[in-house]
């Protein structure tokens, strides 16, 4: 199974307009959450995110800073506003 290496970034807030500020950015808002720890709000890029679900990938590893942590994709919302279009929720 290949594993495709998505960079993310920590982020404040939420609500739609945060989410809307996010995706004018290029960038896609994501969560993270598991088992045993609490949920972190970050940032994927849009186009990494994009260009990864057309080849029907269904692991990754998440870069954040200088974690990486192996993830799922949980759930993809996607949202035909603006170029760009999902949020994800990454498990």
């Amino acid at each position: 199974m290949n594993i495709v290496s998505l960079k993310a970034e920590a982020r404040e807030g939420a609500g739609s307009r945060v989410a809307d500020r996010i995706r004018s950015a290029g960038r896609i808002p994501a969560n993270l959450f598991g088992a045993g720890q609490s949920s972190e709000n970050l940032t994927v890029n849009a186009k990494d995110v994009e260009r990864a679900l057309k080849e029907r990938r269904v692991e990754y590893m998440l870069e954040l800073g200088d974690r990486r942590e192996q993830v799922a994709l949980r759930d993809v919302d996607r949202i035909v506003a603006h170029a760009i279009a999902c949020e994800a929720t990454l498990a």
